[in-house]
């Protein structure tokens, strides 16, 4: 079976290398949330690959964050209820933005 290229932003792809480069942007935002004081888990084996991010001081706080393609040949990060986070290419914005709900107090 043949696989099909597809644009994704900074992220051109194969169907098949698609789940690796994910992982990759999803291993660089957990590197920066732990950075943060979060911890995380990086989760494989789904749909599309996620970065489980737990608050350290109140467990109750966390959040399965996805990479996955979101139309138009840009991917994002989404967060588990499939609202955007910010494009991968965005580590910043994305890890804040994560940092923001899950240790309100620590921003």
């Amino acid at each position: 079976m043949a696989s099909r290229e597809r644009s994704t932003g900074d992220m051109n792809v194969t169907d098949s290398a698609a789940a690796t480069q994910a992982v990759g942007q999803l291993e660089a935002l957990a590197a920066d949330l732990s950075a943060r004081g979060l911890a995380t888990t990086i989760v494989t084996g789904r749909s599309h690959p996620c970065v489980n991010v737990v608050n350290k001081s109140a467990s109750q706080m966390h959040e399965d964050v996805y990479a996955a393609p979101a139309g138009a040949g840009s991917w994002w990060f989404w967060w588990s209820w499939a609202d955007r986070i910010a494009p991968v290419g965005d580590m910043d914005a994305a890890a804040l933005k994560i940092a923001y709900v899950l240790m309100p107090d620590g921003c």
